[in-house]
């Protein structure tokens, strides 16, 4: 059991210490820690009025912002455990996730769409509703710090529950403790705030709010820190987000490798020059990010490893100590044993896989298969007669080096890191299995320069195009998971039974059957400005053709590829592009028209 005090506790110690202080940030809008939590113990108050309770998990759907943090919070200060859902989310995947969990409450943005209230409102028995500011819509009685000073969760309650990609075709829960996020936020200070909560105050809010990585951004709170929140558009444009973390005097920020990248190929690299800290993690860093990194000066790099289900963070790397890229050692709280087939230790420099021990390791999933409650096992002590030991198999390869760090070496399965995402192939496989168009189906990775994106063969029901599969997949699977996909007359077996992946991914487009006009076709755009641009366009991703109805992120692009693509067209063609214009223009034939009337032809 974590002997920490939980992060709600510590974040009203703030509002009771510091009420004045800033503890958010968006856009106009400022929140002190006092209105904080004057505002989520209103909201707290609403949800035991509903019946929550002890451990009740609590569907929160509300969008990026200020209002994010108070329902958070509200939800904690009820007592009960968090369930962050994406606004954006595929309708069957909310209703999985509403109907996995059991939730019999949640907590709505005000405006949100008719069509996800509905959804809601389908599953769950009471809906209630924040405006952007945070605030509950209903009347709540008037409340004062000190009304809420005692109450706090224990730290064996559940904290939340993030569900992330699974093998069987359906997202799963993971179950995290309070304990857990109190040992993370701990670990955090000791490792990244060596001097204490002065010497960095601004911390940017980048983490999307359904992942897990949002709550090693929130538990900054904890320290009396400002939570200064990234809005989406600004996550994904690196000429505003270079802007803002300048302009918004930014001490701490937390990204992926990928926006770090898009950053310094953008040229704006005085922005990450302007930090304090600056944390990767998420996905690998490869030797000549690693590199540039260590070279910033006055700027404290830390790589950060962990999955899921060991409450996000779990390993730390300081990269001035490090000459190449390495995941580094344990965060306090947490062990890690490096294990061969059988579950035995392997010896320095030997390649095993990285087993979890220690306050760290999640509750377990909700609902889990054989396979998924088989990653949480017990260890043999290392001492004779020695009591056992919770841990959780990740999956991931790693040794250990000669210094004590550990180096990460990929994964002995086939998941994958998308856009900052876990990913699991089979579940994609499985989606597209589901749909009626198709008729059987598989699913792969293509990794060009170290950069991994989704493709997908099926075969398909007389007369259906690609498109109309990938538009049904866009109702069953979120953004990020939706492949590039073929269509191929059937999918070749290897000498295993299963499909032949390896021979899939060296087929060209133009060796398919496909009987769709958006498979085969050239650029329906016609003229030498959409060549040009398809010769870009193709260069970036690593295909070999594109249509004009190609959405650039659906066929293997993100931020840091729209980047480089968008560097090559100013290169090629006009240098009066901003980056922008493939996030507002994902659709090639819009690109096309874009650059157009930028350029005279």
């Amino acid at each position: 059991m974590s002997t920490y005090r939980t992060v709600p506790a510590l974040i009203c110690e703030q509002a009771l210490t510091h009420p004045d202080r800033t503890a958010a940030e968006a856009g106009d809008q400022r929140l002190t820690f006092g209105r904080l939590v004057h505002k989520a113990e209103k909201i707290a108050s609403r949800l035991r009025a509903a019946g929550v309770t002890r451990e009740e998990i609590v569907a929160c759907c509300v969008p990026r912002g200020v209002a994010t943090l108070t329902t958070a919070l509200g939800v904690w200060l009820a007592t009960g455990a968090l369930l962050p859902i994406d606004p954006t989310a595929p309708p069957t995947r909310t209703e999985h996730m509403l109907r996995d969990s059991g939730a019999k409450v949640a907590i709505l943005d005000a405006d949100q769409d008719a069509a996800v209230k509905a959804t809601f409102a389908k599953h769950v028995d009471t809906i209630l509703t924040v405006d952007m500011a945070g605030a509950i819509t209903a009347h709540a009685p008037d409340i004062t710090t000190s009304d809420f000073a005692g109450i706090e969760s224990q730290p064996t309650d559940l904290a939340y529950v993030v569900y992330t990609s699974g093998t069987t075709g359906l997202p799963k829960g993971v179950l995290v403790e309070h304990g857990g996020l109190a040992n993370m936020a701990a670990a955090h200070e000791s490792v990244l705030h060596p001097a204490g909560a002065a010497e960095s105050r601004r911390t940017a809010l980048n983490a999307i709010a359904t992942t897990d990585t949002f709550f090693s951004d929130l538990v900054n709170l904890a320290a009396g820190r400002t939570l200064v929140i990234v809005d989406e558009s600004t996550r994904r444009d690196p000429e505003r987000l270079a802007r803002f973390l300048v302009d918004r005097r930014i001490d701490v920020f937390d990204g992926t490798p990928t926006q770090v990248r898009m950053l310094l190929l953008g040229g704006f690299v005085d922005a990450l020059q302007s930090l304090k800290v600056l944390i990767v993690g998420n996905e690998p860093t490869d030797p000549q990010l690693w590199s540039t990194l260590r070279s910033l000066p006055g700027v404290r790099v830390h790589n950060f490893y962990g999955p899921t289900e060991c409450t996000v963070d779990v390993t730390s790397a300081a990269l001035s100590e490090n000459e190449t890229p390495v995941i580094g050692r344990p965060l306090p709280g947490c062990e890690i044993r490096l294990v061969d087939a059988e579950m035995r230790p392997v010896a320095d420099g030997e390649v095993g896989e990285i087993c979890i021990t220690g306050t760290c390791v999640a509750r377990g999933y909700l609902h889990p298969s054989d396979a998924d409650a088989a990653r949480f096992v017990h260890l043999l002590s290392t001492e004779p007669g020695g009591p056992t030991t919770r841990a959780y198999l990740t999956g991931d390869k790693a040794r250990r080096t000669p210094s004590g760090q550990l180096e990460f070496l990929g994964r002995v399965d086939d998941q994958v890191k998308i856009a900052g995402y876990r990913v699991e192939p089979r579940e994609i496989e499985a989606a597209l299995r589901s749909c009626d168009e198709v008729l059987d189906a598989a699913v792969g990775v293509r990794d060009r320069a170290g950069a991994a994106s989704l493709a997908a063969w099926a075969v398909l029901v007389a007369g259906v195009s690609a498109d109309e599969v990938i538009a049904s997949l866009r109702m069953k699977l979120p953004y990020y998971m939706i492949p590039r996909l073929t269509r191929v007359p059937s999918v070749p077996m290897g000498p295993s039974g299963k499909a032949d992946i390896d021979a899939l991914l060296q087929q060209a487009p133009d060796d398919t059957a496909s009987e769709s006009p958006s498979d085969t076709t050239s650029v329906a755009t016609p003229g030498i400005m959409a060549e040009a641009l398809s010769a870009i366009w193709c260069g970036v991703l690593g295909i070999d053709s594109v249509n004009a109805t190609d959405d650039f992120f659906a066929v293997g692009g993100d931020s840091l590829k729209a980047t480089r693509m968008i560097v090559a067209v100013r290169e090629a063609i006009t240098p009066a592009v901003p980056i922008r214009t493939i996030f507002d223009n994902s659709v090639f034939g819009a690109f096309v028209g874009a650059i157009s009337q930028k350029v005279e032809i």
